[in-house]
């Protein structure tokens, strides 16, 4: 619940605040495009709390999957709710990221593997003792 409040609520309210005091100020000039300038309002996206919140939750179901089975349907589960509150952050929340051509995800890929590596050893233990 206080994730969602950080990561939708607060975006919101300084929006609608920083709107209501550029609609007070009397010396703004009129925008070329107003919906250009209504995305340049908005913060811009970041990727780092949503790559965190996937690695996050693969590491609960890789490393624990072995003692709590309902892991991967809850997962599930939670990956839904997760793409539809993404998809209305991208496109009333945040600005439209400018798109860059990458080769990987960089460094979260180490940590995907570290993760899956530790996992194994996590079910050895939990199975052998």
């Amino acid at each position: 619940s206080s994730g969602i409040n950080a990561e939708y609520g607060i975006p919101l309210l300084t929006r609608k605040a920083t709107r209501k005091l550029a609609d007070n100020d009397s010396h703004t000039a009129t925008p070329v495009n107003p919906r250009l300038a209504k995305d340049y309002d908005k913060p811009e996206y970041e990727q780092f709390d949503d790559y965190l919140e996937m690695v996050v939750q693969l590491g609960y179901v890789t490393l624990f999957a072995g003692a709590f089975p309902l892991a991967a349907p809850l997962s599930f589960v939670c990956n839904i709710l997760e793409l539809y509150s993404d998809v209305f952050k991208l496109s009333t929340i945040c600005r439209r990221p400018v798109v860059h051509r990458v080769t990987s995800i960089g460094v979260w890929s180490i940590l995907i593997k570290g993760t899956v590596l530790l996992s194994v050893f996590t079910h050895l233990y939990i199975f052998c003792f």
